[in-house]
């Protein structure tokens, strides 16, 4: 029996709209040896003033232990010093992952806002780099 037209079109239709916010988690770096499971922020405030910091949570994926390097730049200059790393940290095999904090702004306000778009700019200034770690004796 074959499918009206309409439906695989419909399909096709779906398949091209961006999905928001899903696509700076999860993403990969290393050549898939490494993945951002997370872009977050968390917010301390006084009356008048506001403190943001920013997080990444990185997993690796592959079966080995890695020595990683996280780098922040923050393209529009609202972290102090904009951006921070390189952070030099060691990853356990397969599923293991860490929080790394990427950055700190301090915004003039006690809501937060006006801050980095989450996941979007976090993602956008992140990079990664992995090396392999090889046990002596292997």
């Amino acid at each position: 029996m074959r499918k009206p037209l309409f439906t695989g079109l419909a399909a096709a239709a779906l398949a091209t709209l961006p999905m928001a916010g899903a696509s700076a988690q999860g993403n990969s770096y290393c050549n898939g040896m490494v993945q951002a499971a997370s872009f977050y922020s968390t917010t301390d405030s006084t009356s008048t003033r506001s403190t943001v910091s920013y997080f990444v949570i990185v997993q690796s994926m592959v079966e080995q232990s890695l020595q990683i390097e996280v780098t922040f730049r923050d393209r529009r200059n609202i972290v102090i010093g904009g951006g921070s790393g390189p952070h030099g940290r060691r990853l356990g095999p397969w599923g293991t992952s860490q929080p790394i904090q990427l950055g700190v702004a301090t915004l003039a306000n006690p809501s937060g806002t006006g801050g980095l778009n989450v996941p979007t700019d976090l993602a956008a200034g992140t990079t990664i780099t992995c090396r392999v770690l090889v046990r002596s004796g292997a």
